[in-house]
């Protein structure tokens, strides 16, 4: 609908302002908790040390006891801080929760199974924990959204600024505390407790730089290149062959969306494309056992069983085999790891979630990814506006998932960051744009960042564009 009367213009003029201002410090609980992600919060450094497989079982034992859930009350105040922090300015804006929370109702749905799951767990302690920090991070997480809903491509622009400088601190760490940061494989940890942790931050960081480097040309080209060279170094020093080649995938994806975009490729075709990755995915982790891919593994420096995660995937098999319907609850594994399960994941994300929640849970998963992909299809929503930075860290994320487990990981930078995308593209279109661009298919228009509103006066961008 075209704003035709200067009346109407000046109301809607009046009310975007309003809103922008009512939502200006909503980002800041999540850019904090991803400026803190990896930081040792919450545990002490150690010198590295040469570890048998009987301690990494007592690691994994160590790290999902219920001493562990209050090891640092100051961790626990800080992170419960940002929580009601967040809890408290999405109070302010009932409606516009509301309307989010209709929307992706799968996960509304998946946050209560996991408090639900307290009802056969074990260790119902710790599902009490998770929910808590579950639903703390949707709180964090919606925040972020309904802010960046007024300027969607300051997301971006402020993320990659807030890991890049993560990074720097991490890669400082590593060269001021060799002893400390570098693991007795010598893979780089930084300040994280893993390899493949500082390896998944670096993917991130890497992602979201490229984003801003390809689609947002008024931004700092160099700071932002820096940033990028930051993530490759932490990368290949952490020796993450997942994070490698996430990466590569992810920024080829990128680099493909926006050409697509430019082209006016329709949506028919990239809902066909993702439907054929989401069968081939699934070919690959049911059957995939039955081929020979250990000359393509090798060329990452990986054996055909991918560093034991084969046998690993087999023990999740038989477990989900044992409770196929609501899995094991919520709370870590930890009464799996109590019988003598020597790791914290399964090393993939589909199957840890299975473990934990079945195959129930894996239906709202599944239902959670078909309403973020059919916010593409409407015009009205600003997951258009966002489509090189949301499909291409959707792509990675689920690489990603393949050897790792970062799926309904409340604490976890990577869903955290899935979340704010998930519930950012839901939002409505800011006013200028919608007017603009409502008639459009949401992929009929390049995004480019740099040709969007005003990105330094937060109310200025929220004001319809006049004839």
């Amino acid at each position: 609908m075209m704003i035709n009367s200067r009346s109407d213009i000046s109301d809607t003029d009046t009310a975007a302002a309003k809103a922008a201002r009512s939502d200006r410090w909503k980002a800041v609980p999540f850019l904090v908790l991803m400026f803190c992600s990896g930081l040792p919060l919450n545990y002490r450094l150690e010198p590295s040390r040469t570890l048998s497989v009987a301690d990494v079982a007592e690691l994994s034992q160590a790290a999902t006891s219920s001493e562990n859930a209050m090891s640092s009350i100051p961790f626990v105040m800080f992170l419960g801080g940002l929580y009601l922090c967040a809890a408290w300015m999405l109070a302010k804006t009932p409606k516009t929760v509301g309307a989010l929370l209709v929307r992706q109702w799968p996960l509304v749905l998946l946050m209560l199974y996991v408090a639900a799951s307290i009802a056969w767990s074990y260790h119902p302690e710790k599902v009490i924990s998770n929910t808590v920090h579950s639903f703390g991070a949707l709180f964090v997480a919606m925040a972020a959204a309904i802010h960046y809903r007024h300027q969607p491509h300051m997301f971006a622009r402020h993320l990659s600024l807030v890991l890049g400088i993560n990074m720097a601190i991490h890669l400082a760490a590593t060269m001021v505390l060799p002893s400390y940061t570098i693991d007795w494989q010598d893979r780089m940890h930084g300040l994280t407790t893993h390899p493949n942790t500082l390896g998944a931050m670096a993917f991130t960081t890497v992602w979201v730089n490229v984003v801003v480097l390809i689609c947002d040309k008024a931004s700092k080209f160099y700071l932002r290149l820096f940033f990028v060279v930051l993530g490759v170094v932490a990368m290949v020093g952490a020796d993450s062959v997942t994070s490698m080649m996430t990466t590569m995938a992810t920024v080829l994806s990128i680099y493909l969306i926006n050409r697509l975009q430019k082209i006016g490729v329709g949506r028919k075709f990239y809902f066909t494309v993702f439907g054929l990755l989401t069968i081939v995915t699934l070919v690959i982790i049911t059957i995939g056992s039955t081929f020979d891919f250990s000359g393509l593994f090798s060329l990452f420096g990986r054996d055909a069983n991918l560093t034991g995660r084969t046998d690993v995937w087999a023990d999740a098999f038989k477990a989900i085999a044992e409770h196929p319907l609501l899995g094991w609850s919520f709370d870590d594994h930890a009464y799996l790891i109590a019988q003598g399960m020597p790791y914290t994941s399964y090393h993939n994300g589909i199957l840890d979630v299975a473990v934990s929640g079945g195959l129930l849970s894996l239906a709202l998963i599944g239902a959670l990814f078909l309403t973020w992909g059919l916010d593409f299809t409407k015009a009205s929503r600003v997951s258009g506006l966002i489509a090189p930075l949301s499909a291409s860290f959707f792509i990675g994320y689920q690489i990603h998932n393949l050897t790792e487990a970062s799926l309904i990981a409340p604490r976890g930078q990577m869903w955290e960051i899935f979340l704010v995308l998930l519930l950012l593209g839901t939002c409505r279109r800011p006013p200028q744009i919608k007017t603009q661009d409502s008639e459009k298919s949401a992929f009929s228009s390049t995004l480019k960042f740099s040709k969007m509103p005003n990105a330094i006066n937060p109310v200025a961008s929220v004001i319809p564009l006049k004839k």
